[in-house]
């Protein structure tokens, strides 16, 4: 229950992410401390974008979209941090916040399949709650359904550049010795 609800709830949880207010949850006499998918000031953010979109009803609203290539484990400070990371097929993906809050973990949305040489990259994907009708969010705040251009545009034109990144990166790990000499001779 400790690490869905630092998931869950991360951006209130971390002191230091001003986009939402600090709260505190207490689990059995013991402080939940966010966990933080991206492990900010260690991964790369390797792309950005805030979009504009107008509604139907002429409503402007906005979304943000921001992907992170984690390094590799040895890579991190130390053993802890890359452990907590969770490098894992299974924490790739996006991961979706409504009014800051994990409403849907990691996955592809259908675009893609978890595959390996992906694990280093999650892509942060925020909006408000004005989108709701757009996004098709259920009663639960607990799906959404990406109309056809966004989802198209999230696949075509953001992403590939960020799991080119992601593969890259993790690809570096093959191209040299595990005693750091340099790279491996034929």
């Amino acid at each position: 229950m400790r690490e869905h609800v630092a998931t869950i709830y991360q951006r209130f949880l971390d002191p230091a992410d001003t986009r939402a207010r600090t709260v505190q949850i207490v689990v059995n006499g013991e402080v939940v401390a966010a966990w933080n998918p991206y492990c900010e000031g260690v991964a790369d953010l390797v792309a950005e974008e805030n979009v504009e979109v107008v509604l139907e009803s002429g409503q402007e609203a906005s979304f943000t979209v921001r992907a992170f290539v984690l390094p590799r484990r040895e890579e991190f400070p130390n053993e802890a941090s890359s452990k907590a990371a969770r490098i894992t097929n299974d924490r790739q993906g996006v991961y979706i916040y409504r009014e800051q809050r994990l409403i849907h973990d990691a996955d592809w949305l259908g675009m893609f399949q978890k595959e390996p040489h992906f694990s280093l990259i999650r892509v942060e994907f925020s909006f408000r709650y004005d989108l709701d009708e757009a996004f098709h969010v259920d009663i639960k705040k607990s799906r959404i359904l990406l109309n056809e251009d966004l989802w198209n545009w999230l696949r075509d034109q953001f992403l590939p550049a960020p799991r080119r990144a992601a593969e890259a990166t993790l690809s570096q790990r093959n191209a040299y010795k595990g005693d750091g000499e340099g790279p491996r001779r034929p």
